[in-house]
């Protein structure tokens, strides 16, 4: 099989990079960019790790095609990602993205490039995405079923769908209060949820890229599709990671078997899905605010008599 390039993003974590370059040398034959981050000037350690995470890209390289895009300066998780995928898709029709902290089952590889090859041309889909947090299971007897809303823990897009990226707040600002997003983010809750979250983004106190992402395919329609049962790990949930560090919530993946099927008029819209991201994930029901409101308040309690 011929795979589309692959795009690694990489920062100061070379102990999860090995592990990641040891599922792509046993799985994946293709092209490789490594996205690396520069180190950050106030933090000693940051030099010497990616230092290190350059050693192991550049020994990855002595065996296998690809090229490191390497910052000398620190841009930061936003801009170092988005201009890292800026650069690969000028060049490619479309990448598969890992992150350091996302590791892929050996089925990983030929789904996602099946299904960006499948899709190529189709404007309604933006994602394709290797992680289901509720390991769902098959629909219709599909590899994959559309959705509402992207998880980019091991996922892949199209340049053409990417050059759409909501990257400035005015584009933002213009789209806030619009019917569209209104009734796209069914639900008052739903709808506040994803405001608060926008604006805190564009403004820049939420520095991310994949808030920016989730509008980008509100506002151009852009369906997910989604793997039938969970192909990516996420490990990002410990004490390194730079804007997850400490969620529960990302040990929940685990790497399953599955049968390829690639476009199918039979696939359909998981709205049931959407409603479990929904409940669990992003503005959650009721039951799941009030215990997260919860570990909150128990998380700072902690920090004050620790203190």
């Amino acid at each position: 099989m011929k795979y589309p390039p692959l795009t690694i993003i990489a920062f100061n974590r070379p102990n999860l990079l090995v592990k990641l370059l040891g599922i792509v040398s046993r799985s994946y034959t293709g092209y490789v960019y490594f996205v690396i981050d520069g180190p950050r000037e106030h933090v000693e350690s940051d030099r010497s790790l990616v230092e290190q995470v350059l050693n192991l890209a550049n020994e990855y390289l002595k065996e296998n095609p690809g090229e490191i895009l390497a910052s000398e300066v620190n841009l930061g998780c936003y801009h170092r990602i988005k201009t890292g995928i800026d650069e690969v898709l000028s060049r490619n029709p479309y990448t598969i993205i890992l992150e350091d902290d996302c590791h892929p089952s050996d089925g990983f590889f030929d789904w996602i490039s099946i299904l960006l090859e499948s899709y190529r041309y189709d404007d309604s889909v933006g994602t394709v995405c290797g992680t289901n947090l509720q390991d769902s299971g098959s629909m219709n007897g599909e590899s994959y079923f559309r959705n509402f809303f992207p998880i980019t823990w091991g996922w892949g897009t199209w340049a053409n769908a990417w050059k759409q990226f909501v990257a400035k707040e005015e584009a933002f600002i213009r789209h806030l209060d619009s019917n569209h997003i209104k009734g796209l983010c069914k639900g008052k809750m739903r709808y506040w949820y994803w405001k608060r979250i926008w604006q805190r983004t564009y403004s820049g106190e939420i520095v991310a890229w994949d808030y920016r992402w989730v509008l980008t395919c509100l506002l151009n329609d852009y369906d997910c599709i989604t793997s039938s049962v969970n192909l990516v790990e996420n490990v990002g949930g410990v004490d390194d990671a730079t804007n997850t560090a400490g969620s529960p919530f990302l040990f929940r993946a685990k790497s399953d078997p599955i049968e390829i099927s690639g476009q199918s008029e039979s696939v359909t819209f998981n709205h049931q899905y959407d409603q479990f991201l929904e409940d669990t994930f992003y503005s959650k029901n009721l039951i799941n605010r009030i215990k997260w409101l919860m570990s909150k308040l128990k998380e700072k309690t902690h920090e004050v008599f620790t203190s």
